[in-house]
C-alpha cells in the first residue's frame, strides 16, 4: 500500500533526501482517499543522549512501508515535558484516527510492555531534553488519577505470543514523558469514546544497547513484527480485553 510521507528538517531520518516539508514538524500524513482502518502512530525523539530512539524509527518505518488494510498517520513527540500537551493535541486533531498507539522506549526491559495504565504524576528520574527534571507534580490537576489503556490488552499479549514475540503487560509506564503522553492520550479522548488507544513500550535495540551499555534488548525485525501482529489483532471484532 503507497503512502504519501512528509519529512521536514527536524525528523528526517539520515539518508532520506528529496522529501516535501510540512509546516507541522511533528506529524506525518497518510494518503489521502486510502481505504481501510485508520490509525494514527506516535513515537518519541531520543532522549538521554541516546543516539536514537526505536519508537521513532519504528513509527516512521511503518509509514514509509505500510500496512495492509490501514491508513497510517505518525507523530513524533518531543521529550520535553512542556510541549507534549500541544504536540500530542495537535497530532491527534489532524489525524482523526480511530486507533491511536504511542509507543516509547524502557531501555532496561526485554520485551514489548503492554501499559495497562497512565497516572496523573510527572516524577523524573532523569532530566527531559529542555534539562528539567520535574518531581511530584500532576500532569492535570484537576484530572482523574489515573486511566486504563484502550487496549484489547490480552488478546494483544496472546497475538505476540503465538507469534514468537517476548510480551508482556506492565502495570507501570513509569512518570516521566511515556506516562504523560499516555496519560493525555486517554484524557483527551473522553476514556477512550473518541477514539480507542494506548501505550506500549519497546526495549532496545541491540545496537542501541551496546551503546548505551544496557543488557536488555530486542532484534529490530521482532519489533517489526510485533507493530504487524498488533495491527492484525485490532482489525478484528472487539471483545473486553
Amino acid at each position: 500500500m503507497n503512502r504519501s510521507l512528509v519529512l521536514t528538517k527536524e525528523s528526517r531520518p539520515s539518508g532520506q533526501r528529496g522529501l516535501s516539508r510540512k509546516p507541522d514538524p511533528l506529524h506525518y500524513s497518510a494518503k489521502e482517499g486510502e481505504k481501510g482502518n485508520k490509525v494514527l502512530l506516535i513515537g518519541f525523539e531520543p532522549f538521554a543522549g541516546y543516539l536514537s530512539n526505536p519508537s521513532q524509527d519504528l513509527v516512521l518505518e511503518a509509514a514509509r512501508q505500510g500496512q495492509e488494510g490501514w491508513q497510517i498517520d505518525v507523530a513524533i513527540l518531543p521529550v520535553r515535558w512542556r510541549e507534549i500537551p500541544a504536540a500530542l493535541h495537535r497530532a491527534l486533531t489532524q489525524s482523526e484516527a480511530q486507533w491511536v498507539l504511542a509507543f516509547g522506549l524502557a531501555a532496561t526491559r526485554r520485551a514489548i510492555s503492554l501499559e495497562r495504565v497512565a497516572i496523573n504524576l510527572l516524577d523524573f528520574s532523569l532530566p527531559d531534553n529542555t534539562g528539567e527534571e520535574i518531581r511530584e507534580q500532576a500532569i492535570l490537576p484537576d484530572g482523574a488519577p489515573a486511566y486504563f489503556s484502550g487496549l484489547p490488552l490480552r488478546r494483544l499479549d496472546s497475538a505476540l505470543t503465538v507469534a514468537g514475540i517476548p510480551t508482556e503487560i506492565s502495570c507501570t509506564a513509569g512518570t516521566f514523558c511515556c506516562n504523560q503522553a499516555f496519560y493525555l492520550l486517554a484524557h483527551e479522548s473522553n476514556d477512550w469514546q473518541r477514539y480507542r488507544g494506548g501505550f506500549i513500550h519497546l526495549p532496545c535495540t541491540p545496537d542501541l544497547a551496546t551503546q548505551i551499555g544496557k543488557t536488555a534488548s530486542l532484534p529490530w525485525e521482532s519489533m517489526r513484527q510485533a507493530l504487524t501482529v498488533i495491527l492484525a489483532t485490532l482489525t478484528e471484532p472487539l471483545d473486553p480485553a
